[in-house]
This record gives C-alpha cells, sequence and structure tokens, in this order.
C-alpha cells in the first residue's frame, strides 16, 4: 500500500498497464522534460543510483513517470532524505499535471516522515483529495462474491441518500454514517470504521460541486484503493478495478461532468485478508489540482 512513512508499493508492472476509462484525459501521455547531466552532476553527494533515477523520472513519460517518481521515494532509507525530498520538490513543477500532483503527494509524505504533519496535511489538502465521506458497511465478501453482486445499496445510489435505510450488513443491520476527521493523508481505512474488518466490501459516499458554478463543467477524479472498487458518480458506474491490488493513490482516472449544484460520487470497494481502503482526488480536466472543487 502507500504508506506516507514507507511509501508506494512497488507494482510498476500494474502501473504500466493501469486501466485508464476511454474517457480519462490525454494529459497521461505528456512529455517530461529532461534532467540535464550538469543539473545531475550538482547534486549532492549521494549513491549513484539516486541522480539516476532523478534523471529517469525527468525524462519519463505517461505511467513511466510514477514508476520513476516511486523509485525516488524509494531511496529515502538508502540516500540522503533532504535529497529525496528536493528531488521531489522539483518534480512537482515539471510534467504534465498529473504527474506533478503525484510528485506533490509524495514530497507531502517526506515532510510527514520527517514531522511536519502540519505541512504533509496542508499539501494533500491541496491537492484535492477527499476526506470527507459517508461509509455502509460492511457487507460479506467471503470468496470474493461480494464484489460481482449487487448489494443492497447499489440500486439506491441511484436515489437521494437516506441516512435513516437499514441494509443488511455482513453481521449485522447497518446504516450510512459520517467518518471522523482522522484521515488527512489522502486515504481512508474501511476496516477502521468496520466490523469485521477484512472479507469485506463497504461503500463510501461524498458529494462534491464547483464553487459558484451556474452550468456544468468538466473535471476529474482519481482514484487508488485496496481491494477491487467500482466508482459511481450521480448513480452512473464511471470506473471499475476487479483486480485485487494494494492501495496506491490516482491509479485509475476518468473525466466527469459536475452539474451546478452539488453531485453525488460513490465506491464500492471489496477486500479480502486485509481491509479496504480507498484513495479519491478530484482534479480539473486536465488532471491538476482545482480550488474551486468541494
Amino acid at each position: 500500500m502507500l504508506d506516507p512513512l514507507r511509501g508506494p508499493r512497488d507494482d510498476s508492472a500494474v502501473r504500466n498497464s493501469r486501466p485508464i476509462s476511454l474517457r480519462a484525459a490525454p494529459w497521461l501521455l505528456a512529455l517530461a522534460l529532461p534532467l540535464s547531466a550538469s543539473e545531475t552532476r550538482a547534486a549532492d553527494p549521494v549513491r549513484p543510483d539516486l541522480p539516476q533515477s532523478i534523471a529517469a523520472a525527468h525524462a519519463a513519460r505517461g505511467p513511466d513517470r510514477y514508476t520513476a517518481l516511486r523509485s525516488i521515494w524509494r531511496a529515502w532509507d538508502q540516500d540522503d532524505p533532504a535529497a529525496v525530498e528536493r528531488a521531489l520538490h522539483d518534480l512537482t513543477t515539471d510534467g504534465d499535471p498529473a504527474h506533478r500532483a503525484y510528485a506533490s503527494l509524495l514530497e507531502a509524505y517526506a515532510r510527514r516522515r520527517r514531522g511536519d504533519l502540519d505541512g504533509a496535511r496542508t499539501r494533500i489538502k491541496s491537492l484535492g483529495f477527499v476526506s470527507q465521506w459517508l461509509v455502509v458497511g460492511p457487507f460479506d465478501n467471503e470468496g470474493r462474491a461480494g464484489f460481482g453482486r449487487v448489494l443492497e445499496p447499489e440500486p439506491a445510489l441511484t436515489r437521494k441518500l437516506d441516512a435513516q435505510r437499514a441494509f443488511q450488513g455482513k453481521e449485522r443491520p447497518v446504516r450510512w454514517r459520517s467518518i471522523p476527521d482522522a484521515y488527512p493523508f489522502a486515504w481512508v481505512d474501511l476496516g477502521d470504521l468496520m466490523r469485521p474488518r477484512d472479507k469485506i466490501c463497504g461503500y463510501a459516499t461524498t458529494f462534491v460541486r464547483a464553487r459558484n458554478a451556474a452550468a456544468p463543467r468538466s473535471a476529474s477524479v482519481w482514484i487508488g484503493a485496496s481491494g477491487a472498487f467500482k466508482a459511481y458518480f450521480n448513480g452512473e458506474e464511471i470506473l471499475s478495478d476487479p483486480a485485487y491490488r494494494d492501495l496506491d493513490s490516482d491509479r485509475m482516472a476518468t473525466s466527469i461532468t459536475l452539474a451546478p449544484g452539488w453531485n453525488q460520487l460513490s465506491l464500492k470497494v471489496c477486500a479480502d485478508d486485509s481491509p479496504p481502503m480507498l484513495s479519491v482526488r478530484l482534479a480539473d480536466n486536465r488532471g491538476a489540482p482545482d480550488a474551486s472543487l468541494e
């Protein structure tokens, strides 16, 4: 999983074939700017693989940029942490907007590792990660059978959310409830909020809008999950990944059209031996943070 202290899991093969919706924006193929040899030589004296990773990150295109950014992050324990953080900071201004956002997330995790919790929280919030959710569950996922079944909350996602309605959960009736303000680092662990916490499916819903928008406008949503997930926007399924993966933010993306006022974004996340987790970021139609989205 993508952990703020240890960093994202090295799943470059998954990232390189990351299943992007056909409606996902084309910015993932943007060309990154190369790092010159003189800039590499000017870096602080660190192990040779860090300058190589930095150069590779500046030169990488598309999904390869994510792999290269994680390679820099993994150098934290082997090289000078300050050099790793500087490299990540430099990459927050290089490449396409989605790549810059991912570099900014890793830079925020670097701040957290050196104890700057407030700085990390502020940076992550500015990137557009969603931390306010209503959740319901758990529902049974023994044998991974729950993901393919239409569970009770799903038909209701096309209607106004009824917080008083009870659903038959895995072991007891369950209702929608708001989560505590305890997830400032870009993900929510549904295992903290549901019992039992493994072999379950859970649902999470939030409401989003473009502030002061009088007409429909385009945006994008970026999703990562621990386990398999489906995403629904205003009741319509917009993304689905049936593979049971470890958590990494921004793994999949798609464009959305925000109607004026509040819009409903919901996720179904199913996990097996580990609890379901989710990471959701709202952005403009290029993948850049947009302060008007809330």
